[in-house]
């Protein structure tokens, strides 16, 4: 039998109150981390009417897939599912694999912090990604039930590096597909597992918007998080259709009340 995991949709947050959109968001976390890291960047868009799924790989915190190929065609599978094509949005290894895939149903891919291979080994990248990873896991322990939170931090410890190294290698030979719809591509300046540079050139090849934010390869889900978030949001909302824009426009009178008071 397969010893490769099968992807599962899970919910990441509430389902948000009034949803304002037809379709809606799928995240996809990077390597030694699961769909629990994005609880905070989904409830903030969940607020401004985005519904939320994350990818699951099925075998417990910290798993990832064995190679690429599989990986893409369960994202491809996950986002198919759903009743309308849903807005990927990737962080590190699942921001690359969104930008890999030919036949991925979005109605727009958002590439946070993409792992880049211009410059380094795919051993270096695997073991600052997971450095980065283990930093956030052990800060989001802290926050949990204790006993999630040790076994969080456990199976992260416990999860081969030559694992993500070996599947690094694997994304290492994706080609970018090309665009079918928009995309995004989201710069974290502080990056220390790829360089900022490295990224901006992925978006040239990619064909997408490239927006850079404060912040680490974690950005995501640390700190820095809320700025990231917002931005994907507005981008959002510019992009997929001007019946959208009102919402823009409320939000920003209400900013602007909010400075006044």
């Amino acid at each position: 039998p397969s010893r490769e995991p099968h992807a599962e949709l899970c919910d990441v947050v509430a389902t948000a109150p009034t949803s304002k959109f037809t379709c809606s968001l799928l995240f996809v976390h990077d390597l030694w981390v699961d769909g629990t890291t994005w609880r905070a960047a989904a409830g903030f868009l969940a607020h401004r009417g985005w519904r939320s799924h994350g990818l699951s790989w099925g075998a417990g915190p910290g798993s990832c897939p064995l190679n690429a190929g599989h990986a893409l065609r369960e994202l491809e599978r996950l986002a198919a599912s759903l009743p309308e094509p849903p807005v990927i949005i990737g962080h590190g290894a699942g921001a690359r694999l969104a930008l890999a895939s030919e036949n991925l149903a979005a109605r727009a891919v958002v590439a946070i912090a993409p792992l880049v291979f211009l410059q380094a080994t795919s051993r270096t990248l695997a073991r600052r990604s997971r450095h980065d990873s283990f930093a956030l896991l052990v800060s989001s322990a802290r926050a949990a039930a204790p006993e999630d939170g040790r076994i969080l931090v456990r199976e992260c410890v416990a999860a081969p590096t030559s694992g993500g190294s070996d599947l690094i290698d694997d994304l290492r030979a994706l080609s970018v597909a090309a665009a079918h719809s928009p995309r995004l591509v989201v710069v974290p300046r502080e990056d220390r597992v790829c360089r900022p540079n490295d990224q901006r050139r992925l978006a040239e090849v990619a064909g997408a918007e490239c927006v850079e934010v404060s912040g680490g390869h974690a950005v995501a889900h640390a700190d820095g998080w809320d700025e990231c978030a917002g931005v994907v949001h507005r981008w959002l909302v510019r992009r997929l259709g001007a019946e959208l824009l009102a919402l823009l426009d409320d939000e920003a009178v209400a900013d602007d009340r909010r400075e006044r008071e």
